[in-house]
């Protein structure tokens, strides 16, 4: 029994792990979890506004991917567009300013932030000259500091910003010896506004030969300013006649030069050519002002035509003018003249708007 008690072939004693083993254990806490999941896009803190692609590198690249590069080069292509003023030229939006920025709109204006100082220099240069006498300077040497600083727009710019013909004649003509000059239906129109201004028909109409000779395609605003031209300096024959080849030509003009072209016959009693125009001004759909009625009545009034006049009277009141105590007069003068007892309507309506 002494030889069984040999610690070889006793048992092993207990281990530390076994020991250990016998503690009790802790009770395990168990987190419970909501399963509802929230979907893929939405980040953990529930705000859905941020937004997470469903993967990380997704093996397809999206559409829109290179947003940010389309978006670059549509700008640049737009900036050199504005520059060159090709024919779809993008231009900036109007912007409602206030009062005081208007004021320093205008002052930056006048300080050479809006154009450029070089194009402000430029222009007080030009306006210098209208103190020289015609034919004592040599444009090309004025300008000569100016050569290759100034684009096609800023050109149109100095050149719109002209008060004397003079100048702007010289101008127009340095204008086109250089290399970024190309020939555009707007610096002609410029240069055939301010001939009309100040009543130079003759190189007006040269400037507008010398605009088709060139190619460019008058448009219904240099058709207009050129019978503008003509009724203001009272070239009414020109002007009929111009009408009739731009008429020739699809080019159908503003309600605003109808109504200078109409007015300016009626004053100088014109009143056949003013009922002509008229005429055509319906025909082409244009609508009529309040003040194209009224000229138009007092036309037909002049030349004895009783029924046009209220016809275009009647017109007038449905197309929502309210007509002027003269034109009432007119009409109640003309009905009394040819002694026609039944329009007798603008009458009632004069006591009915004086009462």
């Amino acid at each position: 029994m002494n030889s069984l008690q040999n610690p070889f072939l006793s048992p092993p004693p207990p281990s530390r792990q076994n020991r250990t083993s016998l503690k009790p254990r802790k009770t395990p806490k168990f987190t419970i979890t909501c399963s509802v999941k929230p979907d893929p896009w939405t980040p953990s803190d529930g705000n859905s506004i941020k937004s997470k692609p469903y993967k990380r590198d997704p093996k397809k690249r999206l559409s829109d991917d290179d947003a940010r590069r389309i978006i670059n080069a549509k700008a640049r292509y737009l900036s050199v567009l504005r520059r060159n003023q090709g024919s779809q030229a993008q231009t900036p939006k109007l912007i409602k300013r206030t009062p005081e920025q208007m004021v320093q709109f205008l002052k930056d204006d006048g300080d050479g932030h809006i154009y450029g100082k070089h194009v402000v220099a430029a222009i007080r240069v030009v306006r210098n000259l209208s103190t020289r006498v015609d034919g004592s300077y040599d444009m090309r040497q004025v300008m000569s500091s100016f050569v290759t600083k100034l684009t096609f727009r800023e050109m149109c710019i100095v050149l719109k910003e002209q008060k004397g013909w003079r100048q702007v004649r010289d101008f127009f003509n340095w204008m086109k010896l250089q290399l970024c000059y190309r020939p555009s239906v707007i610096v002609y129109t410029i240069v055939l506004r301010i001939y009309g201004q100040v009543g130079k028909i003759k190189l007006a109409e040269q400037t507008f030969l010398e605009m088709l000779e060139a190619d460019c395609e008058a448009d219904e605003v240099a058709c207009g300013t050129m019978l503008c031209a003509y009724a203001r300096w009272g070239r009414h024959k020109p002007m009929i006649s111009f009408y009739s080849a731009v008429q020739e030509r699809g080019i159908v003009p503003s309600v605003s030069v109808f109504k200078f072209l109409i007015s300016s016959l009626q004053k100088k009693s014109l009143h056949t050519e003013a009922i002509y125009l008229w005429r055509q001004m319906m025909d082409v759909k244009v609508a009529p002002t309040h003040f194209t009625y009224t000229v138009v009545i007092c036309s037909f009034a002049k030349e004895g035509l009783v029924r046009e006049a209220f016809e275009t009277f009647y017109e007038m009141k449905k197309s929502g003018f309210t007509p002027e105590e003269v034109t009432y007069s007119l009409l109640i003068t003309l009905s009394a003249k040819h002694g026609n007892q039944d329009e007798a309507l603008p009458r009632n309506e004069i006591s009915e708007n004086h009462s």
